[in-house]
Formats: structure tokens, C-alpha cells, sequence
């Protein structure tokens, strides 16, 4: 499961926002030379002042993606979100027009149709199948 990367809560650096994808990916390799050298999560999480859940978080999404995927995805990512919106302003616009003209609803999800008027009545049926 992959959690967007930019959906991570600000850090405790004063008056910045999340880490970029450049200062994870330097800290992850920082935390692998500190790995090697025997340091415990919880000492690799402190020195490089994040908590000790993120750096799993981390660890688990990125160790083995290189940068350039890192950013590739995190470009994905923006580009999902952007769409997403747009698709919903649409859908928006689509409804006020359908509500002004006073036409019948048809959601891109589910359409729904008037029960009374699609289909003949049963008697109507009947004499396709006489003899």
C-alpha cells in the first residue's frame, strides 16, 4: 500500500511544511549508513528528528525506490489529485445544468432510470406469443 507521500504531517522543522522527496530520500541513505553502523531505530529516528513511526513509514515506502521514482510518483500524485477535482467540477456543472432544464439526473456512477413509461404493459406482451 502505497500512502501518499505529501499527505505527511508537517515536520517539527520551524515554519516549514512536510519533508520533500529530496530530504527523505538524504535521510533515508543517512539512516542506512547509520543502520550499518549498529544505531537502533529509535537512535536513527531521533538524530534525524522525525518520529520514530515516520522513519518506518519511510523505510517501508521508499528504501528501495530510487529518487527519480520517488518524484516520478510523487508528479503521478499531483497530477491524480488535479484530475480528481476537475472530474468533480464537471459532475457539478452537469447537475446545475440538469436541475435548470429540469431533465433527469444521470450520475457518471449509476444510472437511473423512470420506473413508469419504459416498458409496454403486460397485455401489450401478449400477442407476440399466441399462436
Amino acid at each position: 500500500m502505497i500512502v501518499n507521500i505529501r499527505d505527511t504531517q508537517p515536520s517539527g522543522r520551524p515554519g516549514r511544511g512536510p519533508h520533500t522527496l529530496a530530504e527523505i530520500g538524504a535521510k533515508l541513505r543517512k539512516a542506512a549508513v547509520m543502520h550499518a553502523g549498529g544505531f537502533s531505530a529509535p537512535e536513527i529516528a531521533k538524530h534525524l528528528d522525525v518520529s520514530e513511526r515516520t522513519y518506518y513509514r519511510w523505510r517501508s515506502q521508499l528504501a528501495n525506490v530510487s529518487l527519480d521514482d520517488a518524484t516520478r510518483l510523487g508528479e503521478l500524485e499531483l497530477e491524480n489529485s488535479r484530475l480528481k477535482r476537475l472530474v468533480a467540477e464537471k459532475e457539478l456543472e452537469n447537475r446545475v445544468l440538469h436541475e435548470s432544464a429540469q431533465l433527469p439526473i444521470r450520475s457518471s456512477r449509476r444510472i437511473t432510470r423512470p420506473t413508469s413509461g419504459w416498458s409496454e404493459p403486460a397485455e401489450s406482451l401478449d400477442h407476440r406469443h399466441r399462436d
